[in-house]
């Protein structure tokens, strides 16, 4: 009988000069190698290859020349799940980081350094989350990590709320009904929401909405509806947004989701317009704004909306998906050529693209980073471009 070959490890050792845009590290003078997660610039490490495959990945054996800036994680599920890039750096060093990788994604559309400005910390940089989902298998919850697909069981997450934590906890075992589990809260009422309905939780269940708080108004949150995952950070921006848009004639609050933008400043414009194409959120929206005498909400996608309206707009503010503004919404605006546009994004690479198809005729007066998302390579961008 003969002997099948024993499978080759394929194992190298590395040297990281930089980071790709999910924070993961880049090996100098090495073609073809996949990013290396959870590692420094100037770190000499031993990896080995796991697949060379579409899906190609590696994992860190051994660090032999650490970087001085690496700091012990604060998370047992670290490099596991993949949730975090991070916990291995100072979180003062994260923002450096990604003030770097903003200014660097922002020249190709012509924005200079200096009109980046210091990016704003999170007010809390650990169990700031208002929002999570979880994968459940055999009715435990976890995460599946990014790269390799595993499955990781967790009993408690540093970046939820606690009181996300504490509902997990209670779900761990009990869960089998399902194979998702979202569980959502509010961080000023303390309110929480789990999805989808599980009979043989030991807790409360199926909440159709729940309620928060931000910036002194309260908002309703249904459970199909987008609401920022960091309420303080949240806040933040806002208050970036307020010193734009304070004073205006006629705002538009395109991409309007449960109203928070139109709710917020609707006592700085004389005349608000908010726009969403989700039901649930303009369900939720109309619950918000209800008694808001200058504010007016329209069903309807935001794109099509402005390309008929024959209002003129002094503000439109974009907060579109991550996958930004599609082109109709582009063209509409250079039609309708509002002199004033706040963008906010959390994607570089639809901000760049938009803001280079706007670029003729709009100008960029400031780009202001806040971070929603400490521990992760995740960022948010408040963009104000004005009219040439």
């Amino acid at each position: 009988m003969r002997n099948e070959p024993k499978e080759t490890r394929e194992l190298l050792q590395v040297r990281i000069d930089g980071l790709n845009d999910l924070g993961e590290g880049l090996a100098a003078g090495e073609r073809g190698l996949p990013p290396i997660p959870t590692t420094l610039p100037g770190e000499e490490v031993t990896i080995e290859i796991v697949s060379r495959k579409r899906r190609s990945f590696c994992r860190v054996l051994e660090i032999s020349t650490p970087s001085p800036e690496r700091i012990l994680p604060l998370c047992p599920y670290f490099g596991e799940c993949s949730g975090c890039q991070w916990q291995h750096v100072s979180y003062a060093r994260q923002l450096e980081i990604k003030s770097l990788g903003i200014k660097e994604a922002l020249l190709p559309a012509g924005i200079e350094e200096e009109r980046v400005l210091p990016i704003i910390s999170s007010p809390e940089t650990l169990y700031y989350r208002n929002h999570a989902r979880f994968t459940v298998r055999e009715g435990v919850p976890g995460f599946v990590n990014r790269q390799s697909r595993h499955f990781v069981p967790v009993t408690s997450c540093l970046l939820m709320n606690k009181k996300i934590n504490a509902a997990l906890e209670s779900l761990s075992g009990c869960c089998a009904e399902t194979a998702h589990l979202s569980i959502r809260c509010g961080s000023a009422t303390g309110e929480v929401l789990i999805q989808p309905e599980i009979k043989t939780a030991g807790i409360p269940t199926g909440q159709s909405f729940y309620h928060e708080v931000l910036s002194g108004h309260r908002f309703q949150v249904s459970a199909a509806s987008f609401f920022q995952v960091n309420t303080q950070g949240a806040e933040k921006i806002i208050e970036v947004m307020g010193q734009w848009v304070k004073g205006s004639n006629l705002l538009v609050d395109s991409y309007a989701g449960v109203g928070t933008f139109s709710l917020a400043f609707s006592g700085m414009a004389e005349k608000v317009i908010a726009v969403e194409e989700s039901s649930a959120a303009c369900q939720d929206a109309a619950r918000n704004l209800d008694g808001v005498k200058n504010v007016r909400l329209i069903k309807g996608k935001a794109e099509e909306v402005m390309k008929e309206t024959e209002e003129h707009p002094d503000v439109v503010i974009l907060d579109p998906p991550r996958a930004g503004c599609l082109e109709e919404m582009l063209r509409a605006l250079l039609t309708l050529l509002p002199p004033k546009i706040v963008y906010v994004s959390c994607n570089l690479t639809t901000l760049v693209r938009d803001i280079k198809a706007l670029s003729p005729t709009y100008k960029v007066s400031e780009v202001q980073p806040v971070d929603l998302f400490p521990y992760t390579y995740h960022m948010e961008c408040v963009t104000v471009l004005e009219i040439r």
